[in-house]
């Protein structure tokens, strides 16, 4: 796991060993934008509560800001600080305002009717500007297109904020936990992998 604020970066843990002798290794990672301490510790034990009532994993409370990165593990480090130097000289706090009349939702794909286990019980964000800027410097830092159609997740395509991750529809037990509204210049590099709930606490 690799933190970073608008101008600083930690390592927090690092095994970026190298082989120059072995095919690279490449790992999948995303870019989230973390919560204020109180509201994170807040959303935190809401996360955990409901994790262990229904046998789910729990995780930190974040806005992915950018997801799907697939970086050579030997280059983290590298991309950390490409994204450090990049939000240091031109990035704002991030506004994350979300819409209270849509409550906690679940992301169904409309031809399946199936859910993406990322997005079993969401709030979703407002596109705001300081957001949308944010994402755009931070994919260009990683070499990344800025293709609207992929920005986002399916099957939602919406930014948000995630309650539970689970392989079923998770909103309407969770409809009392709508998270509020914080303002952020955080961000922390998170290792997914592997990309499943099972995986979610080897992160």
């Amino acid at each position: 796991i690799i933190a970073l604020t608008a101008s600083v970066m930690t390592v927090l843990n690092k095994d970026l060993q190298h082989d120059s002798k072995v095919s690279p290794t490449y790992v999948k990672a995303s870019l989230w934008v973390m919560p204020p301490k109180e509201i994170a510790a807040d959303l935190a034990d809401k996360i955990k509560s409901h994790a262990e009532r229904y046998s789910l994993p729990a995780f930190a409370p974040h806005v992915t800001l950018v997801g799907g990165i697939r970086i050579q593990e030997s280059q983290f480090e590298e991309a950390v600080g490409k994204l450090s130097n990049a939000f240091s000289h031109q990035i704002d706090p991030i506004n994350c305002n979300f819409i209270k009349s849509k409550g906690v939702v679940a992301g169904l794909d409309k031809d399946t009717g199936l859910g993406m286990w990322t997005q079993s019980a969401i709030a979703v964000m407002k596109r705001d500007e300081t957001f949308l800027k944010a994402v755009a410097i931070a994919r260009e830092a990683l070499g990344m297109p800025n293709d609207e159609n992929i920005i986002f997740a399916a099957p939602l395509r919406e930014p948000h904020l995630s309650l539970a991750y689970a392989y079923t529809a998770m909103a309407d037990s969770l409809q009392e936990e709508f998270p509020p509204d914080f303002v952020s210049n955080e961000f922390i590099l998170m290792r997914t992998d592997p990309m499943s709930v099972e995986g979610v606490d080897k992160w």
